[in-house]
């Protein structure tokens, strides 16, 4: 699991930076994707849990020990990624 989770980390931010040099009209600046990157992030993860949701009849386990850990590690995460975004600049 921590490879996979390796890999995509390390291709996680390849579609912005792919649409900055292969469009001569995009952005150059890095915070200008921060937002649409974040919230793809959201999206993604709301169909996820709502697809689980599904699966499990309406009655998905949560465990609510977790939940503001795992808030706080994705807020982290965030914060984290977002000098990255500004050092590919």
């Amino acid at each position: 699991m921590a490879i996979v989770a390796g890999l995509l980390y390390g291709v996680n931010f390849n579609p912005a930076q792919y649409y900055m040099d292969n469009n001569p009209d995009a952005s150059r600046n890095g915070l200008d994707y921060v937002f649409p990157h974040y919230c793809g992030i959201m999206l993604t993860s709301s169909v996820y849990f709502i697809l689980y949701g599904m699966l499990a009849r309406n009655n998905p386990q949560i465990f609510p020990q977790v939940t503001l850990p795992a808030l706080s590690s994705g807020a982290m995460w965030g914060i984290g990624a977002y000098p990255l975004l500004l050092a590919r600049e």
